[in-house]
């Protein structure tokens, strides 16, 4: 009686991702959060972080406010206004 043996290899073969600004942590708008703006002077739109915007996730979210206080959601189309959030990270190469 012959008997058979089967060896099976399953591999993967991909570029492996790597998460830059994770939403769960660093990356959220949570406490010390590491978010920047930018901002054009004297024009009425500006990013804000905070609670004025229901957010979907935690506590704090980013949005335009015409505000200065940041109060409420909300934006002029008086005028064009370049704003700018960003968040410094790390690109790594190999």
């Amino acid at each position: 009686m012959k008997k058979a043996c089967w060896i099976a290899f399953i591999g993967f073969l991909g570029a492996q991702q790597t998460v830059l600004i994770n939403p769960a942590a660093e990356g959220s708008f949570e406490g010390s959060h590491g978010w920047l703006t930018a901002d054009q002077a004297g024009k009425p739109n500006r990013w804000c972080i905070g609670g004025a915007q229901s957010p979907s996730h935690g506590s704090a979210c980013a949005y335009i406010s015409n505000d200065a206080g940041c109060s409420r959601h909300e934006y002029s189309n008086s005028a064009d206004t370049r704003v700018h959030l960003y968040r410094a990270c790390l690109l790594y190469t190999s």
